[in-house]
């Protein structure tokens, strides 16, 4: 949905942090409303391949809400780039592919298969690490 802080080796939140941030997301998705997200073809990045996701503006109004609440209790908000788009990891690369031009030309038949869709209607506030390997919720909200 929203990473509010980037992964870094020595992130640490207080009890008292968590509390605060677990406040102002809550406040966020009170206005909100249960959305869908359609998943359609595969796209990649340097380390991923993701299933592209395609969604109602639900999802962006719930991300501006959690900006603003965020702004409103004075916490960080870190994002690497504000957020526009909708996915789901499906694998990351740990090592140089063998053959780029292949696997680029295997996703690309990919381009149009149809995922399905997801009615969002609940969403967790976690902390966890780039491979979501330790994934520790804090709150999970009903929209």
């Amino acid at each position: 949905m929203i990473d509010l802080i980037r992964a870094t080796p020595d992130f640490a939140l207080t009890p008292e942090e968590e509390a605060a941030y677990v406040s102002a997301v809550k406040l966020a998705v009170e206005g909100g409303h249960p959305f869908e997200v359609a998943f359609r073809g595969l796209v990649t990045s340097g380390s991923a391949v993701m299933a592209a996701g395609f969604y109602q503006p639900g999802l962006a109004d719930l991300r501006q809400a959690v900006r603003h609440y965020l702004g409103v209790h004075k916490l960080q908000l870190k994002e690497r780039y504000q957020q526009m788009t909708a996915h789901v990891t499906v694998a990351r690369q740990q090592a140089p592919l063998i053959d780029p031009h292949q696997d680029l030309a295997t996703l690309a038949t990919l381009a149009n298969l149809n995922f399905g869709t997801l009615v969002v209607d609940q969403v967790e506030l976690v902390v966890h690490d780039w491979y979501n390997s330790r994934k520790r919720v804090l709150a999970k909200l009903s929209l």
